[in-house]
């Protein structure tokens, strides 16, 4: 936007009779100098030749109020054409002085509304320095990153906007070498890293250069992804193991056996390792899926009291070996969802498993399904040993376990896999637990 303000040039003629002004607005001055130089010399040079002639001339007093109105709020004007006048060849020099400088002045400003629309819409935070190390400007992505607003620190010393011997330090590099420098910094906050990369900032090729552009890239979000592979690999590698040294002593024992009750103990216990390790591997399987937006969903119009019964049905022989009492409770009226059933089966498989294993002899299991105004609600509950309230929290992380010794077998996969599935159908899962009274998961599937 050009400044309002002017400059006035008096031209005094003829000892003091007569005088002509001339306005150019000061922004105009500073940007274009070298134009308005040129402009003003031409001015200068048709006033000195029209003054001794015309100066009596009702025309050249038009002139001189053309010329002294040429500035505006709405840009540079142009002269009258001055027809079949002494004048005419005069303007349309100058018009067309006018037009050139126009178009400088509408090019740099659309330049600038170009680049200013590309900061802006960047992710990453900019901040430009000036030579004086002042902070000069910034984007919208900066406020947002930092999470307050910038504009009260904008003409101060980046000293005191950021204090960090590291980041300091390279933009005092980059001032001296004029080469680009990055860093990875904990910048604004323990919880943050962040990228920090700093360049020299040339307005043009002619111009010097004299800012320094500096983006910051939050990569918190990656590092934390990065970190989460990092576990995720080391408890695969722990839950691998596990099964593993299993086979192994037992192969161990087989090998050196020649008993046959000892032989058939030891070639069980090699079967349900494998077992365990197959159903690891094809959680993490199932989850990487997920991850990747793989996982196919084939939703079908289904029977609520039909999911309860074949869930009981086919619980109800392992509960009942372990002295278990099963119960379900299902729908006064029966309804029908749209749910894909065997992501459904496996939810609740993960779900009576964790119950079976807390649960002891003569305990209670329950299967229930209720309405609410937008969903069907399951429930599976036990008065089992219940969940430490600290826990409760990261119940349904990978590889979380209640049971920190890991005593009970289990690859801590299922809970995140249920969260999974019930998010795909759009519905909720959650907890209730305390401790020696049992847990009940619920999760909710829409109508």
């Amino acid at each position: 936007m050009l400044r309002n303000k002017l400059i006035y040039i008096l031209s005094i003629i003829f000892n003091n009779s007569y005088f002509v002004i001339i306005s150019l607005f000061i922004g105009i001055i500073i940007s274009f100098f070298s134009l308005i130089a040129g402009f003003l010399f031409i001015i200068a040079s048709v006033i000195i030749n029209l003054s001794f002639s015309l100066i009596n001339s009702i025309h050249f007093r038009n002139f001189h109020r053309e010329l002294i109105s040429l500035p505006s709020e709405n840009g540079i004007g142009r002269l009258s054409n001055f027809k079949n006048t002494r004048l005419e060849n005069y303007s349309k020099i100058i018009n067309r002085v006018l037009d050139s400088l126009s178009q400088e002045i509408v090019q740099t400003l659309e330049n600038k509304i170009t680049s200013d629309a590309i900061i802006n819409s960047i992710n990453e935070g900019i901040l430009i320095i000036n030579s004086n190390k002042e902070l000069e400007n910034f984007n919208p992505a900066l406020v947002k990153l930092l999470g307050t607003n910038i504009d009260p620190y904008v003409g101060m010393n980046i000293n005191d906007f950021v204090r960090n011997d590291e980041f300091l330090s390279m933009i005092d590099d980059v001032f001296s070498t004029k080469e680009n420098k990055s860093i990875e910094l904990n910048l604004f906050s323990d919880e943050k890293s962040i990228l920090v990369y700093a360049a020299p900032f040339f307005l043009s090729d002619q111009e010097p250069f004299n800012q320094i552009l500096v983006i910051f890239t939050n990569l918190t979000e990656i590092r934390k992804a990065d970190n989460s592979r990092k576990e995720f690999f080391s408890n695969v590698s722990h839950e691998l193991r596990t099964p593993l040294a299993g086979i192994k002593a037992s192969a161990e024992t087989l090998e050196i056996s020649k008993d046959q009750s000892t032989t058939e103990k030891f070639t069980l216990l090699i079967l349900e390792d494998v077992d365990r390790m197959n159903k690891l591997i094809d959680e993490m399987m199932s989850l990487t899926q997920m991850d990747l937006g793989e996982e196919n969903f084939v939703k079908k119009d289904t029977s609520v009291n039909k999911m309860i019964e074949d869930t009981y049905n086919r619980f109800i022989f392992q509960c009942e070996d372990l002295g278990i009492n099963l119960k379900i409770k299902k729908l006064e009226q029966d309804i029908t969802i749209k749910v894909d059933i065997s992501k459904i089966e496996q939810v609740f498989g993960n779900l009576l498993s964790n119950a079976i294993k807390w649960t002891s002899k003569d305990g209670n299991i329950n299967i229930s399904a209720s309405l609410s105004k937008t969903s069907i609600l399951f429930s599976v509950s036990d008065d089992g040993e219940g969940i430490i309230e600290e826990h409760l929290p990261f119940i349904f992380e990978r590889f979380f376990k209640s049971d920190s010794s890991r005593s009970k077998v289990g690859s801590g996969l299922g809970l995140a896999i249920s969260k999974h599935i019930i998010e795909a159908h759009k519905g909720d899962i959650f907890v209730e637990s305390e401790i020696t009274k049992g847990s009940k998961f619920t999760f909710s599937i829409p109508k």
